[in-house]
């Protein structure tokens, strides 16, 4: 399993010259908006991207979203996949509607998603959240392969 904190601490140590420009950016903001910038890198280097249009630049799920597949990531949790999906699979009221949920899912995947609608959501609240911080934070989405993850650094730490 990756660590996340390494990973990111890595990744904000070996672009944070890159990320410095975001930042900049980002300070010359005046409020919270959806063209607040926030930095993404999907594996060709950082680029600022206002997070309003994450959507446009990340491939994403409703599917992915669904409350049964909700369900099934929470039971996967605690009784593994082969579990999780015996159960709802087999389930006399859902049962159907979760496989027809699950091949969308396995559909979307093939296309290339890497997220649900709820992670561009959570990508704004925690924009919001690190941009109204007391000290302002740059939110920096990280891609790396079909994996998604994110982190916040104090974006006047990044001009030195």
């Amino acid at each position: 399993m990756v660590d996340l904190v390494e990973l990111h601490t890595k990744h904000a140590s070996q672009h944070s010259s890159e990320l410095a420009k975001v930042a900049k950016q980002l300070l010359t903001t005046e409020a919270f908006s959806l063209q607040t910038p926030v930095a993404l890198d999907r594996g060709q280097g950082v680029e600022a991207v206002a997070v309003g249009s994450l959507g446009g630049c990340l491939k994403a799920s409703s599917a992915l979203a669904s409350p049964l597949m909700k369900q099934f990531l929470e039971l996967r949790e605690d009784s593994g996949a082969d579990a999780a999906w015996e159960k709802l699979a087999n389930d006399p009221e859902t049962g159907e509607e979760f496989c027809a949920v699950w091949d969308a899912c396995q559909e979307e995947l093939e296309r290339g998603v890497v997220c649900s609608v709820d992670d561009l959501v959570a990508f704004v609240g925690a924009s919001k959240e690190a941009y109204n911080s007391q000290y302002k934070h740059l939110l920096v989405v990280l891609q790396q392969g079909g994996r998604l993850s994110s982190y916040k650094v104090e974006a006047q730490s990044l001009l030195g």
